[in-house]
């Protein structure tokens, strides 16, 4: 036998449960996080959806609200607005 070095030591590290709670807590919290972030993403995905949708609906009503005959002369009227400013 060494000298200063007990083999019952790791052994007795083993069953102690000093720290458990902290662990189960890195894990819960970690766990936590992942779902909110991934709540949070899905928000932002149909965010970005309504919006685009929203916009497709506004760009799509623009012809008849301003009764632009064609889209040729719909090009024209939005080239000649732009080139105003």
């Amino acid at each position: 036998m060494i000298k200063g070095i007990d083999m019952q030591t790791p052994f007795r590290l083993a069953h102690e449960e000093h720290g458990a709670e902290l662990v189960e807590f890195a894990l819960a919290a970690s766990l936590l996080a992942l779902v909110l972030f991934g709540v949070f993403q899905w928000m932002f995905a149909m965010y970005a959806y309504h919006f685009t949708n929203f916009a497709a609906q506004q760009g799509a009503r623009l012809p008849r609200k301003a009764e632009i005959p064609s889209c040729a002369s719909a090009a024209r009227a939005f080239i000649d607005m732009t080139s105003l400013a």
